[in-house]
C-alpha cells in the first residue's frame, strides 16, 4: 500500500523549457480556480482515444462520476479535438481483489491479486506524433482518487498514458476536464513551479 500524501509521488522528467512551462496540480480546487473548464463525459465527441478496447461503464467506481474506462494494462492516448492551455482527470487505483467477490462489485482492481501501478504522462502538442512538452511519472494512491491537473504555456491537444510499472489489474481514469484559457485572473507562468500543496512537488524516491 502507498502512503496518502498532500501532494501524490510525483517524478518530474524531461521538460525542457524551450518547449513549455509546465504545472502540474494535485489540488482540483486550484485547477477549477485557475481555469473556466468544460466538463467531458466518456464516451466524448471531444475526445478520441487510440485503444479503443477501453471498456466504459458507470459500474467500475463509485468514486468517478459518470462513466470510468479501465484496461488492465493501462497504456493509451486521449487527443482533444482542439488545442488547449489545460487539462485534468481523476485516477482511482482499487486494492480490493475480485474475488472473492464483493457485494457489490464496484470498486475492485478486476483480478485476482491487486498491484500499485506507476504511469508516465506526457503532453504532446500537434497530435501522436507530435512535439512532446514534457512527461513526468504519478504513482496513485489507494481506494481515493487521483487528481492530475495540467497547465502549459504550449496549447497541447494529446496526453499519452502509459504504464511503466503494474500488472493486468484495472486502474480506472474518468472526471476528464479541459481548458482552453486561464480565468482572467490567473497569468501564464515565466518559469516551472511546483509546488507541494495544491501542486505537485519534485520528490525522492519513496519506499513503499
Amino acid at each position: 500500500m502507498k502512503p496518502i500524501f498532500a501532494g501524490l509521488l510525483l517524478t518530474l522528467s524531461s521538460i525542457s523549457p524551450a518547449y513549455a512551462d509546465i504545472i502540474l496540480f494535485s489540488d482540483k480546487a486550484a485547477f477549477l480556480n485557475t481555469f473556466s473548464v468544460t466538463e467531458l463525459f466518456l464516451p466524448s465527441p471531444n475526445l478520441t482515444l487510440t485503444r479503443n478496447t477501453a471498456a466504459i461503464s458507470n459500474g467500475f467506481s463509485s468514486l468517478l462520476t459518470g462513466n470510468a474506462m479501465g484496461f488492465g494494462f493501462e497504456n493509451f492516448q486521449v487527443t482533444i479535438d482542439r488545442p488547449v492551455l489545460g487539462f485534468g482527470f481523476d485516477i482511482h487505483e482499487p486494492s480490493i481483489p475480485v474475488f472473492p467477490r464483493p457485494t457489490p462489485t464496484i470498486d475492485t482492481c478486476g483480478v485476482l491479486n491487486c498491484a500499485d501501478s506507476t504511469f508516465l504522462i506526457t503532453l504532446i502538442s500537434g497530435g501522436r506524433f507530435g512535439t512532446r512538452l514534457g512527461s513526468f511519472t504519478v504513482e496513485p494512491i489507494d481506494d481515493a482518487l487521483t487528481f492530475v491537473g495540467l497547465q502549459s504555456t504550449t496549447a497541447f491537444d494529446t496526453i499519452s498514458v502509459f504504464e511503466t510499472i503494474g500488472t493486468s489489474d484495472n486502474e480506472l481514469f474518468g472526471n476528464f476536464i479541459f481548458a482552453e484559457s486561464l480565468n482572467a485572473s490567473v497569468p501564464l507562468p515565466a518559469t516551472l513551479w511546483l509546488f507541494g500543496i495544491g501542486l505537485f512537488g519534485l520528490t525522492r524516491s519513496l519506499k513503499k
